[in-house]
């Protein structure tokens, strides 16, 4: 690496760190808080949840129904200035479901945005549970004939 590469890197590690820094504030001041209401929510009606540790920069959280059934989302930097969150459904019987990704620049997070990612995928996989649990009889019975 020569001098200004260097140099260049001095100067763009406290850039990143400050990005770093800005989303660890939203996890706690959103992300986390968001989280336990629907840990709370949701373990009250039959889920597993975890959040298992993770990187800085980055949050994870498990919700699960069965040991084959569960959704990951997951809160991640996305570049500099924005946040991702990235859904992950697992059900059983089902062909892999399609992981879905939304962004958002860190200025435009909130608790609302926060909330409103932990209702879309839990909402979309108990949707998907659902729809795998209405096709098991098909298959069951297409595997019998």
């Amino acid at each position: 690496m020569d001098k200004w590469q260097q140099t260049f890197l001095g100067k763009l590690e406290p850039v990143k760190k400050h990005w770093r820094e800005r989303f660890e504030q939203i996890a706690h001041d959103w992300i986390g808080p968001s989280f336990h209401e629907f840990d709370q929510f949701t373990t009250a009606h039959g889920f597993t949840v975890s959040s298992p540790d993770c990187d800085a920069g980055t949050r994870v959280y498990k919700f699960g129904l069965t040991e084959n059934g569960y959704l990951l989302l997951a809160f991640r930097m996305y570049g500099l200035e924005r946040v991702e969150a990235h859904t992950e459904i697992i059900v059983p019987g089902n062909k892999p479901v399609e992981s879905t990704t939304a962004r958002a620049s860190l200025a435009d997070v909130n608790p609302e945005w926060v909330r409103q990612q932990f209702r879309a995928a839990l909402d979309r996989f108990v949707d998907t549970f659902h729809q795998a649990c209405k096709s098991a009889p098909a298959r069951a019975e297409a595997v019998a004939s």
